[in-house]
């Protein structure tokens, strides 16, 4: 069993210094990217350089985990993230070259996931039934010495909105009709671990159907069993959980 509070302490000392460490991972300042490319009547050549996140955070104000009565809701709300890719290139022949940064920023990106479980063949599995996302605004601007690319920002945030706007329809409308093939996903998610050099491997599975109350505990009855290749035990999952 475990309790709201458990999430809540989760996310207050785990999501901070997680989001820390994922903007670390982005951070590629030693190893520059080599590209290469042929445009028609010019070779651009160039590397991609400094790529890194300055900021990821996410709005703690809500519960990521908030239990409810017979379901529990996964909530990212106010993601914000920006961050900077460096570049240099120059073309063949030498008509254009130029150095400096692709700046880029997601505000306010909100993802809502609703899950419950369900009975197939007598096994317990966990079960989408409502997705929602929303994304309010994409930024991208073109920083270098280079007067032409400059003028080229216009354009650029032209095609980032059309881009985002398309999203935005996706968000609204044809992300719910993604729900089973997600669900199909779910199911595809091994609930077996082979332990190597051996015969034997690790079975984990829902006992019985989970429970959640409002905003105080969710029932978990884990199942987890070793078996043998050779001699399985296939008869029913005897592990009774009493609800409280």
């Amino acid at each position: 069993m475990l309790t709201q509070g458990f999430f809540d302490d989760l996310q207050q000392n785990f999501t901070e210094p997680f989001f820390l460490g994922i903007s670390s991972l982005f951070n590629f300042t030693d190893n520059p990217i080599g590209f290469a490319g042929d445009i028609g009547i010019l070779n651009v050549s160039g590397n991609l350089t400094n790529i890194f996140g300055n900021h990821i955070s996410l709005d703690n104000d809500s519960s990521i985990i908030a239990l409810h009565d017979g379901y529990f809701t996964f909530n990212l709300s106010r993601l914000f993230m920006d961050g900077a890719l460096g570049y240099e290139f120059i073309t063949d022949p030498p008509i254009m070259a130029d150095i400096g940064f692709f700046n880029f920023s997601v505000d306010n990106f909100s993802l809502v996931l609703n899950l419950t479980s369900v009975d197939e063949d007598q096994n317990q599995l966990l079960n989408l039934t409502y997705v929602k996302a929303q994304l309010d605004k994409v930024s991208v601007m073109i920083d270098g010495l280079n007067d032409f690319l400059w003028s080229l920002n216009g354009i650029v945030k032209t095609i980032v909105n059309l881009v985002v706007d398309q999203l935005r329809l996706v968000f609204e409308g044809a992300l719910e009709k993604l729900i089973p093939i997600i669900n199909d996903l779910i199911r595809w998610i091994p609930d077996s671990i082979p332990i190597p050099g051996t015969l034997l491997q690790l079975d984990m599975a829902l006992a019985k159907t989970p429970w959640s109350k409002e905003a105080t505990y969710v029932e978990l009855p884990l199942s987890i069993s070793l078996q043998s290749s050779l001699y399985p035990y296939n008869e029913p999952n005897p592990t009774n959980f009493d609800r409280i």
